[in-house]
């Protein structure tokens, strides 16, 4: 992952999570339901929503990357980005400044009883980009696992995972989870400084 700003606080028990905000979900978790048959297929399922374009020469080009058509028709999609945006903004602001850049941006579907499996991310693109997730459904038998931490996100809750170790999903509950999956970084910054790592627990803005 990419390397900590000494001035970020950090968990002290947690190396390879970092809790940043609680956000308000509900307008965009309620707007699953009649999108659900978009996912297609079973077990682990996503929803691209921002990513490289159809034909792109560099999958990990972020500056050729676009809004899929769901994204673009889904408002309360932009509306949560909005806000997002926003507490990036005031977190940055603590640090010189900046706006948030977005790189990938995904729904990750996890069917009862689905596990995504054990896998490590490596390349450049990791290493300019912070992954985060953001709970939208979830239920108490919902962990992430990354390296031998493991975490469950209530609803609301957004935590940056270092996906450059082994790291896992699974859902043990009784009904779907759903997590908005978002790569992102400090926009601007000198391409051979490493990208900011967020503080943890931050109050979203209002």
């Amino acid at each position: 992952m990419v390397d900590a700003d000494p001035a970020a606080p950090r968990n002290k028990e947690l190396m390879n999570f970092t809790l940043i905000s609680f956000l308000d979900t509900y307008d965009l978790a309620c707007s699953l339901r009649p999108r659900a048959g978009m996912f297609g297929g079973s077990g682990v399922r996503t929803l691209h929503l921002r990513g490289p374009k159809k034909g792109a020469e560099d999958p990990d080009d972020e500056s050729d990357y676009g809004r899929s058509r769901e994204a673009a028709r889904w408002p309360e999609f932009k509306t949560l980005i909005g806000r997002i945006e926003r507490l990036g903004e005031q977190i940055f602001s603590n640090y010189g400044g900046g706006h948030v850049e977005f790189g990938r941006i995904f729904l990750e579907w996890l069917d009862v009883g689905a596990t995504v499996p054990w896998r490590k991310l490596e390349g450049d693109y990791f290493e300019r980009f912070n992954r985060l997730h953001l709970a939208l459904r979830t239920n108490p038998g919902c962990m992430l696992y990354s390296g031998v931490e493991a975490i469950q996100l209530p609803p609301g809750q957004m935590a940056r995972m270092n996906v450059m170790v082994p790291h896992s999903a699974v859902n043990l509950g009784a009904s779907p989870r759903v997590h908005l999956v978002l790569d992102v970084r400090r926009a601007g910054r000198p391409a051979e400084a490493p990208a900011l790592n967020l503080p943890e627990v931050v109050e979203e803005p209002g």
